[in-house]
């Protein structure tokens, strides 16, 4: 859609795009331009759920590199290391 392509082409640093942000929890947004469904999983943090975005090979691509350069798994509230997250918008 048009209103896609507009948020696509911008870049919002602090939260999703507006066609992602006014999206319901649970609801589906199917989008056209790489044929991909999102799902809002949840409002706080923003969570969203793409399926099918890597190829397996790319996947596995991923994460070989990531602990090639020394990435751990981050740290969560139940985890034992010291590492819990204090921002929800990281990856924006």
């Amino acid at each position: 859609t048009d209103r896609e392509s507009a948020d696509l082409n911008n870049f919002y640093p602090l939260g999703p795009p507006s066609f992602l942000a006014s999206l319901p929890v649970g609801e589906t947004f199917h989008l056209p331009s790489h044929d991909k469904n999102i799902t809002r999983l949840s409002s706080s943090p923003d969570i969203f759920l793409v399926r099918d975005f890597l190829s397996t090979e790319d996947g596995e691509t991923l994460m070989q590199s990531a602990v090639l350069t020394g990435m751990k798994q981050a740290g969560t509230k139940n985890s034992k290391a010291d590492t819990i997250r204090k921002n929800s918008r990281l990856t924006w």
